[in-house]
């Protein structure tokens, strides 16, 4: 976690928010929590770009969610990170289910290799146990509505640019960009 000092118009009202939801991990008992890596300065460096590039008008700060609180149905957009970590309990999964289901949009990120991959899959499986898991092509119209987004490009912690690398493992080399749709 990297925490930031709240600006000025913190809590104003705004029609988009960045709402991170917060899980229970194996990996808890390192020096910090999974579902909080690299909060709050990531948050607000996105908010920043999202209204100097668009028209969005973007909440300064973040909402962190728990993945335990019918508070998730309040917000359509739920950000998750080290995905391959969470471990969710069947009453987490039935309201992971019951957000997407009412059409929450799910974006995950940070995965190292297939390991992190396949636990987050099982996790989601809890939720839908037959979902159909897409590899996003270039040309999928989700890179084209507001900007033309071509490249995969991997943009690495700061640590892992000090150690002169551009990727934290050999495995994650490749980025992916996949989709689990509903019809």
């Amino acid at each position: 976690q990297s925490p930031a000092d709240d600006p000025p118009d913190a809590w104003q009202e705004a029609e988009f928010a960045f709402a991170r939801l917060r899980y229970r991990s194996n990996n808890d008992r390192r020096r910090y929590a999974a579902w909080g890596i690299d909060s709050n300065t990531s948050e607000r460096h996105f908010i920043r770009g999202l209204r100097r590039l668009t028209r969005i008008d973007g909440r300064s700060v973040e909402q962190i969610v728990d993945v335990d609180s019918d508070e998730m149905y309040d917000w359509p957009w739920l950000y998750v990170v080290s995905g391959g970590d969470w471990v969710l309990s069947e009453a987490q999964s039935d309201r992971l289910r019951k957000f997407l289901d009412r059409g929450g949009f799910l974006v995950v990120d940070d995965f190292h290799c297939e390991g992190d991959w396949g636990r987050f899959l099982a996790g989601i499986q809890e939720a839908d146990p037959h979902p159909v898991v897409t590899d996003l092509q270039n040309d999928n119209p989700i890179f084209h509505t507001v900007y033309d987004l071509t490249d995969r490009l991997q943009v690495p912690g700061y640590q892992i640019v000090e150690r002169g690398s551009m990727w934290e493992h050999q495995c994650g080399i490749n980025p992916y960009w996949r989709a689990i749709l509903d019809e």
